[in-house]
């Protein structure tokens, strides 16, 4: 027959293998609570089609040439609350748009914003993860040129996303996405444009 102690001892190591999965999850769930900090680049394009309405007569006007596309820069920071759900703050730039009409009259439109977005992440291994991102953004906007005169102009839309996310290691990350910016800008000042942005960024975990 055991003696008492050993049996005390039998006792506590099958308690101390019985808790060890759920240790080991308290340690998972803690671990993806974290703050972060990211910046990238991206290719951004202006889906408004080279479209310019001239104020006086509300009409479109034929355009000689335009450049639609530009490489802009994005910085941001985020918490991620557990393995599934985040929530991000960001600042970058949405448009760099160059136009010239056939009369000869040209104008630069630029834009940026503030997206704040609520980000689900899905985890696909170990290492990578899938997201997709739902929020709103604050865009600022300017007009400038032969064609508009200067004017600026500010409000709000939406922004969607989706991506994916590797973990490098060290507490760094990569991450490619694709976000949707619909009607930026106001159309009788800094112009309208359903923006597209397709960028890679480096975030860095706290």
């Amino acid at each position: 027959m055991p003696k008492f102690g050993t049996i005390r001892k039998q006792q506590w190591a099958a308690l101390v293998l019985a808790s060890t999965p759920i240790l080991l999850a308290g340690e998972t769930a803690s671990a993806a609570e974290q703050f972060y900090v990211g910046a990238g680049v991206g290719y951004t394009r202006d889906g408004s089609g080279c479209e310019v309405l001239d104020a006086t007569t509300n009409t479109i006007l034929p355009t000689a040439s335009c450049d639609t596309n530009s490489i802009e820069g994005k910085l941001y920071g985020g918490y991620r609350f557990n393995d599934f759900l985040g929530v991000e703050l960001g600042y970058m730039g949405l448009r760099s748009t160059s136009i010239t009409v056939v009369d000869g009259r040209s104008g630069k439109f630029d834009a940026s914003g503030i997206p704040i977005q609520a980000v689900v992440f899905l985890p696909a291994s170990t290492d990578l993860s899938w997201m997709g991102k739902l929020g709103v953004v604050r865009w600022s906007g300017k007009a400038s040129g032969s064609l508009t005169g200067s004017q600026s102009d500010s409000g709000f839309s939406f922004v969607l996303g989706a991506g994916a996310e590797y973990n490098l290691g060290n507490k760094l990350t990569i991450r490619g996405e694709i976000e949707y910016f619909p009607k930026i800008g106001d159309e009788k000042t800094v112009g309208e444009a359903d923006i597209t942005a397709i960028g890679v960024s480096l975030k860095y975990s706290f």
